[in-house]
């Protein structure tokens, strides 16, 4: 009798601490997830290019059933701003974004490359979020710089010469033997402008930039930067057919003057 008592006390006591713990939460190993949870997130690819597109995916699950999953967004880990909306294909959330998608949201500008984190949430039909998943991925423009979400050459793009937003202003060049105004131009990340005429024949464009004061003379190849005029009243003009173009900062102009009698040139210059 004394021994059915002390079960049913003993009974009693082991009943009241296990409701205990289950109003406590104590004795369980963790509680279940209230809200979505994202299993997977990637990016299929790490590296991105000017044109090119990333899709973003994440397989998300829910206590509830994926069917209870809302949708998500993905952001700027570092900005925080929004870049889209996921979309399910039936098993996965995707979103693919295309370069000018993401250098719309924060333009992308950068020297060499730039890494950035992407953030993505998902949201059920019960309130519930989930925890934030990132992935990262590089912009870059094979070593070039970018300016302006566009990927640009510092050493020959006139609007952009040595830097973004450096823009070189249009020059008179000497064409057929006349001074015509040309487009601007952009030469090892300097802009090119037209020296005065000279009737110093005794050296190459490349010393006489540089003793008018000039930083250099432009390599352009083989394209066109000066003109050997004959004598003229009209310094620098006169009959076309009568110049000799200059191709190379490292032309030798001595012999067009002995032995032709040209009598002055012109040559483009790096301010």
């Amino acid at each position: 009798m004394r021994y059915l008592r002390r079960m049913r006390r003993v009974s009693l006591l082991l009943a009241t601490t296990l409701a205990t713990l289950a109003c406590t939460g104590l004795g369980a190993d963790s509680a279940e997830p209230s809200g979505p949870e994202i299993a997977t997130f990637i990016a299929d690819t790490d590296r991105l290019s000017d044109g090119g597109t990333v899709t973003f995916t994440a397989l998300v699950t829910d206590p509830q059933g994926t069917g209870d999953v809302a949708g998500g967004t993905l952001t700027d880990a570092e900005g925080g701003d929004t870049y889209g909306i996921f979309e399910n294909d039936g098993e996965n959330w995707e979103l693919t974004l295309s370069w000018d998608d993401i250098g719309g949201v924060r333009s992308l500008d950068f020297d060499s490359e730039d890494k950035r984190t992407f953030e993505a949430i998902f949201v059920d039909n019960s309130g519930g979020e989930s925890a934030p998943a990132t992935v990262a991925v590089t912009f870059h423009c094979d070593g070039e710089p970018s300016c302006g979400g566009a990927c640009i050459d510092f050493t020959t793009d006139a609007a952009n010469c040595g830097g973004c937003g450096v823009q070189c202003e249009a020059y008179e060049a000497y064409n057929s033997s006349q001074k015509e105004e040309s487009g601007p131009t952009c030469s090892a990340g300097q802009c090119v402008v037209a020296a005065d005429c000279s009737n110093d024949l005794q050296r190459t464009c490349k010393t006489f930039c540089t003793k008018e004061g000039y930083s250099g003379c432009p390599d352009l190849g083989d394209q066109q930067i000066g003109l050997i005029f004959s004598a003229d009243p009209d310094v620098c003009s006169g009959d076309p057919s009568t110049y000799i173009k200059i191709n190379s900062c490292e032309q030798d102009l001595s012999d067009a003057a002995d032995v032709y009698g040209y009598e002055h040139m012109a040559c483009l210059c790096l301010p």
